[in-house]
């Protein structure tokens, strides 16, 4: 009827433990019934672990004014053992709370002890130059060891290191955990039109301006950041790159790198439409190259090192797209490293109309990459269109067209409209040489009419530069 289990449980707890459950009994939230209470101290007696004594159920359920037939028993330690089952969940669920408050306080208690050390190191005039941060930083923690089990944890409790401020701080961060997703979320719809409908209510604005209004530097940071990429207006960028001035220092990489790359979105949107001009983008440009904003753990992704060259190619900048590409190609992933700069510095020749010499370095190799392959033959085409070689311009529009049929791992809207580009330049090229009749009004109708068509602003481009 249970009592075995329930001896089985009891006399293994502490004397404490037993003390605890006495109180657990007590309160009305656990245990309604104060039956149950008076059936367990009637039982005490026969829980303990030597005791073979056999309890007289019956009579004991008389004393407590309980039913004493068997079903009537039978529930009445039922409830009990789940009494106890219950004190038990509850126990290990506090003892959890307990490490985790202990981690949560020895780990700033670390922080705390490294913050002691920097503060040490930067205030030692006469540390050796060659040394490095972090040897320095090692080598007194070593001779201070004593501190991180006395003096750190008296510290941190001086500076208020409460445990309360801990969980406001853990709140902080998972807050911003959750913009950080929209923001992602809401710059991939923007850009490219992908991603599900997103919540639209004034939560996530009003969650945005309370934690822009914080302390905290990542909450204020992804607080003005979701609030950039909901409203696009100068203001919000302003705030952004701002608070991005005063905290880049303190924020980890993988968060900066998306912090920069949405004011960047916004640079790129405002100068495409006129509203910005191409100073401010090539800033925010710099300032992500200098403060190691564009890695993604250990490498520089391939194809933001081909975005990153292609933005600042269109700002004819090329002599720092030069240096950019020569000084970070090393840290692009060991499988794409040398496409990287084979095509990005064949790109920067084009962008500087050094046609032949583009043309050079893009035929070496056939990129692994897709998206990289695709603006490879891109760039050809434009070369052969460029250099009036027709022959060479056909073949290449021809092979061109088959790799894009037959690539499984292209989508049909980007299938279509790449190859609309093609069609486009082999019949731009008809008509500069004046192969074709259709005027030019026509042809940029027929350019413009188009939804999907890659590099459209070159071809309307080059249709104008026809007489």
């Amino acid at each position: 009827m249970g009592f075995k289990k329930i001896k089985t449980i009891v006399s293994k707890l502490s004397k404490q433990e037993k003390s605890q459950f006495d109180s657990f009994l007590d309160s009305p939230f656990f245990n309604p019934h104060e039956k149950n209470k008076q059936l367990y101290h009637a039982l005490l007696p026969y829980l303990n672990e030597n005791s073979d004594k056999k309890p007289p159920l019956k009579e004991i359920a008389q004393s407590c004014g309980l039913r004493p037939d068997n079903s009537s028993l039978s529930v009445y330690m039922s409830k009990l053992l789940a009494l106890v089952e219950e004190f038990l969940v509850q126990r290990e669920l506090r003892r959890e709370t307990a490490t985790r408050k202990c981690l949560l306080m020895q780990g700033f208690a670390g922080i705390e002890c490294q913050a002691m050390a920097y503060n040490y190191l930067s205030n030692e005039k006469t540390s050796p130059k060659k040394q490095s941060t972090k040897s320095l930083l090692d080598d007194f923690l070593l001779k201070n060891s004593h501190l991180q089990a006395s003096q750190t944890v008296q510290n941190v409790k001086q500076i208020s290191y409460t445990y309360d401020e801990v969980v406001r701080s853990l709140n902080t961060f998972y807050l911003s955990r959750i913009l950080k997703a929209y923001c992602s979320k809401i710059s991939a719809k923007n850009i490219y039109g992908l991603g599900e409908e997103l919540d639209e209510s004034n939560y996530l604005i009003d969650l945005s301006e309370n934690l822009a209004a914080g302390q905290h530097p990542l909450s204020q940071l992804y607080g003005h950041a979701m609030l950039l990429v909901k409203d696009a207006s100068e203001n919000n960028f302003y705030k952004l790159s701002v608070i991005l001035d005063k905290f880049h220092h303190k924020i980890e990489r993988s968060d900066l790198s998306i912090l920069y790359l949405i004011a960047l979105n916004y640079c790129i949107r405002q100068t495409r439409s006129g509203k910005s001009n191409q100073d401010t983008l090539f800033i925010i440009i710099s300032k992500m190259v200098e403060n190691n904003a564009l890695y993604e753990g250990r490498y520089l992704p391939a194809d933001r090192m081909r975005n990153i060259v292609a933005i600042v190619c269109d700002l004819k900048k090329f002599d720092w797209c030069e240096t950019f590409v020569k000084k970070h190609y090393h840290h692009v992933h060991p499988d794409f490293r040398e496409d990287a700069y084979t095509f990005n510095m064949g790109a920067i020749l084009f962008n500087q109309k050094r046609f032949e010499e583009a043309h050079e370095m893009l035929i070496k190799t056939e990129i692994k990459d897709l998206h990289y392959e695709i603006s490879r033959r891109t760039i050809l085409l434009k070369i052969f269109y460029e250099l009036n070689e027709e022959l060479a311009l056909v073949n290449h529009a021809e092979s061109y067209k088959a790799f894009i049929r037959k690539n499984k791992s292209f989508q049909k809207e980007n299938k279509k409209s790449v190859i609309n580009f093609i069609n486009m330049t082999v019949g731009l090229y008809k008509s500069k040489h004046r192969y074709s009749k259709t005027s030019k009004e026509k042809f940029a109708k027929k350019i413009n009419d188009q939804t999907a068509i890659f590099s459209k602003k070159w071809l309307l481009q080059k249709l104008d530069e026809i007489k």
